[in-house]
């Protein structure tokens, strides 16, 4: 039987992130298995919104209230029309402010992008490891493991 030949190259890409694959579907296996975890912990609040997203971070809160003065026209700030410096992320800001386009609650764009970039982790400690330190294969992939399970 012959095989598309269109086909055969595809198949070679996707063969050549197998570990980056890997990495991230035990990532996801990890955030499943908080989810579930932080679920059960908090079942019996009475707060809805707490037993959804858990207890909000002072970090989380500073740069979703950035976000949202920056959306509503204050500009950056913590206090609308006070501008202040103290925030040290920036980029995270104007980040959760592009999601808070689509939606009101800045808190799961917030959390959604953090598990985006907790996802791109493994695979990222990986790649440095084998392409950037030269670490044989092996010690690279438990890299990228530990980083996921940590």
């Amino acid at each position: 039987m012959r095989q598309n030949p269109a086909a055969r190259p595809f198949r070679k890409r996707i063969g050549s992130y197998r570990v980056e694959i890997w990495l991230i579907l035990a990532g996801i296996f990890v955030l499943l298995g908080f989810a579930i975890v932080q679920h059960l912990l908090l079942a019996g609040n009475k707060s809805p919104d707490l037993r959804f997203l858990g207890v909000p971070l002072d970090d989380v809160y500073i740069h979703t209230q950035f976000a949202r003065n920056l959306l509503h026209g204050y500009g950056y700030s913590f206090q609308s029309g006070q501008t202040l410096t103290a925030d040290t992320s920036p980029l995270w800001v104007l980040l959760i402010s592009i999601g808070g386009l689509s939606t009101l609650h800045l808190e799961l764009v917030a959390i959604a992008l953090s598990m985006l970039a907790y996802l791109a982790m493994g695979p990222g400690v990986y790649r440095v490891a084998r392409d950037v330190f030269g670490m044989a294969e092996n010690h690279a992939r438990f890299a990228g493991f530990a980083t996921v399970l940590s």
